[in-house]
């Protein structure tokens, strides 16, 4: 509290002195790092996924903030650190990729350039105040990992084999083995939720500027800089 008090006091003596516009920024950028030391306080403590979202918007709120929360799907481009789709592409190069379960599962990602367009409409967008938007693209798995063999000019992936069969054989391999297809890594592959994106669309008319194709196409030119790849190492 003493921290914010002289914060104030120093606010209150540069408007006074008419430094108006960069103590204002100051203040902004400050009171939003403090929200963020309570948020990742409240992350520590394993609160509920919703809370830390609702957290942010009532405490800039009583700061006078205009806030928004966008809250995307799985973030991919070529400069990401995430280097999970590079290693899915080095999978399909390699013809080692097979499909797990029935079919139906969803690939949920989102560009790394839509997300920054997204941002800059909640950002000037009155109508994007108080609100909490998911932002994602989808598409059946088949038809993203069909994208990913087209633009390696290889075949379609056919191979199909059942969820629990799967499942206990990594169970028993990773006894013995660093196995690459571990539990989190067949959830994604098996997954069969979609992120509504209704509300950022129907209020800011946010439009994908780069397509699933566009974006996965990207990244497989780009590839060859990338030395990620998935191996068997015995413990």
């Amino acid at each position: 509290m003493m921290l914010l008090k002289n914060f104030l006091m120093l606010f209150q003596n540069a408007l006074d002195a008419g430094f108006n516009l960069v103590v204002l920024e100051f203040m902004e950028i400050t009171m939003m790092m403090l929200l963020l030391r309570k948020l990742i306080i409240l992350h520590q403590m394993n609160t509920k996924k919703m809370e830390p979202d609702f957290f942010i918007l009532c405490e800039a709120g009583s700061r006078g903030f205009e806030r928004s929360i966008l809250r995307p799907s799985n973030i991919y481009g070529v400069d990401m650190n995430n280097q999970s789709l590079y290693s899915l592409i080095d999978i399909i190069n390699r013809k080692l990729f097979l499909y797990i379960g029935k079919s139906g599962i969803l690939a949920n990602y989102i560009h790394i350039c839509n997300i920054v367009d997204a941002l800059i409409l909640c950002a000037y967008n009155p109508k994007a105040n108080m609100k909490i938007f998911n932002l994602s693209d989808y598409s059946l798995l088949e038809d993203f990992i069909d994208i990913i063999s087209s633009s390696l000019g290889k075949n379609k992936v056919i191979i199909l084999l059942p969820e629990i069969l799967i499942r206990s054989v990594t169970h028993f391999l990773k006894k013995f083995v660093r196995f690459p297809l571990m539990t989190d890594r067949i959830n994604a592959l098996t997954s069969r939720i979609k992120y509504p994106i209704n509300s950022i669309e129907e209020n800011l008319s946010d439009k994908h500027n780069i397509s699933m194709e566009e974006g996965i196409n990207e990244l497989v030119v780009n590839r060859s800089s990338k030395s990620v790849s998935f191996e068997f190492e015995h413990d």
